[in-house]
């Protein structure tokens, strides 16, 4: 009438036969000894992955008699000399005052056994997640001193980073077990994501304002003359007349390739006389100063703006999450004493 509470698998060892036996001791007592394999499950919260630390118990009773029939008692052995590296440092202690009873609808139960604290080894996340992820943040500001005008660098930088955290992000979360809400790790992802693309809006903003700043020196209009309808395009002969408003009175006469007098020349016709003046060249005209100056300040403004804001980010979270604790040891100070006691126990 044994219960393991939280039971997933039970196995029986066995190599030739049963691992099992009846030991009589001479206190008279007897023990009945049997080697198993048992799979138990806890209640796990991974809100905090992977800075995450979980405690479970493992209990045992009777599934028949109460506690005023039955009592329990338990001890265990632990070496960790003969454990095999795992991902989380373990520690085993004896179970607290409050599991000792199981109170369910049928009465109260004794129970017994071990509980288990567990801590995720974060050096791995650190190397792999945390840090990258915060180096890439660092190089987006960069684009912060780039020339506007450099739009391919400035442009190609800023996308390949957004799309790099895309990648870390999804990646990880394959890897991350079920959580209620976004985890620590998400979280972090996601706010060096948003900052990266907040660098994206404040150069698509630039890119915005000088677009709408791009004026032409002069808008010319074309105007066929001296062509008559019956005529191709590639008849030579063609000629076209071109007229700029800013030029009174004048117009830019365009002769055909076909004609070989006038072939590669601009004739600058005026309606009260026939002097020849070259073409203006067509200037675009640049950004006011004001306007120039606006798009520095921008460029200004962010770049001492996002790295306080990235920093104060950090230190919140960090202080929130404290990994360095030892969540293991009420009386250990820091994880990086336990784990030194650790090696040195070895």
């Amino acid at each position: 009438e044994l219960e393991i509470y939280g039971l997933e698998t039970f196995g029986r060892q066995r190599v030739l036969k049963e691992m099992s036996g009846v030991r009589l001791r001479k206190n008279k007592t007897i023990n009945y000894e049997l080697g198993v394999r048992i799979t138990i499950s806890c209640r796990m919260n991974f809100d905090d992955y992977p800075l995450d630390d979980h405690t479970c118990q493992f209990q045992v009773g009777s599934y028949y008699d109460t506690q005023e029939t039955v009592t329990c008692s338990a001890f265990f052995i632990y070496d960790t000399e003969r454990q095999r590296s795992l991902q989380h440092f373990i520690q085993i202690e004896n179970l607290p005052d409050k599991f000792d009873t199981v109170i369910i609808p049928s009465g109260t139960y004794a129970a017994c056994g071990f509980q288990v604290r567990v801590q995720r080894k974060q050096m791995q996340f650190v190397v792999q997640v945390y840090l990258p992820s915060f180096m890439f943040v660092i190089v987006s500001w960069v684009s912060f001193l780039v020339k506007p005008e450099v739009v391919p660098g400035r442009m190609a930088m800023l996308v390949t980073l957004f799309l790099v955290l895309i990648n870390i992000f999804n990646s990880v979360r394959e890897n991350a077990p079920i959580s209620s809400r976004l985890n620590a790790v998400d979280l972090y992802l996601v706010v060096c994501i948003f900052f990266v693309f907040a660098a994206l809006l404040e150069y698509a903003a630039i890119l915005l304002l000088l677009k709408k700043r791009r004026k032409p020196l002069t808008e010319i209009q074309g105007k066929e003359m001296m062509s008559k309808p019956w005529q191709s395009p590639e008849e030579n002969g063609r000629s076209s007349l071109l007229q700029s408003p800013e030029d009174n009175g004048r117009s830019v006469l365009l002769e055909s390739p076909g004609d070989s007098r006038q072939a590669g020349l601009l004739q600058v016709e005026e309606q009260r006389g026939h002097s020849h003046i070259p073409l203006k060249k067509h200037v675009p005209v640049g950004l006011t100063a004001r306007k120039q100056a606006l798009i520095d300040n921008i460029d200004a403004w962010a770049m001492w703006i996002s790295p306080p804001v990235f920093i104060l980010f950090n230190i919140v979270y960090w202080i929130s999450y404290r990994p360095w604790t030892n969540k293991l040891h009420v009386d250990e100070v820091s994880l990086m004493e336990y784990v030194t006691k650790k090696e040195e126990a070895v």
